[in-house]
């Protein structure tokens, strides 16, 4: 993976969280507060809201973000993890390993 790819992992992992954040959030927050119900009890607009909307805009979106950025993580994580071991081993890191995923 050259410096480029990585950077560019990195500014689209950014552009995606300020998209959700900072686009989608302010647009979509009250998009409940506009449906009216017919009963008053407690939840209904909730579960009206449910029904005629099953999964709301935001939360896929950001369910999205997750599910893209998990298996980084876990790469990340299993990488150092294998570097904290090597170096706590004794052995040393060949420059072929897995170290060349930082540089």
């Amino acid at each position: 993976m050259t410096i480029v790819g990585k950077i560019w992992l990195i500014y689209m992992i950014l552009m995606r969280l300020l998209v959700i954040l900072f686009g989608a959030y302010p647009v979509y927050e009250d998009e409940l507060a506009a449906l009216v119900c017919d009963s008053e009890q407690p939840g209904c607009s909730s579960m009206c809201y449910d029904a005629f909307i099953t999964v709301s805009q935001v939360r896929f979106w950001f369910f999205e973000f997750v599910s893209v950025l998990i298996p980084i993580a876990v790469f990340v994580i299993c990488i150092l993890h294998s570097m904290v071991d090597l170096q706590h081993s004794g052995r040393e890191i060949s420059p072929s390993c897995c170290t060349s995923f930082f540089l």
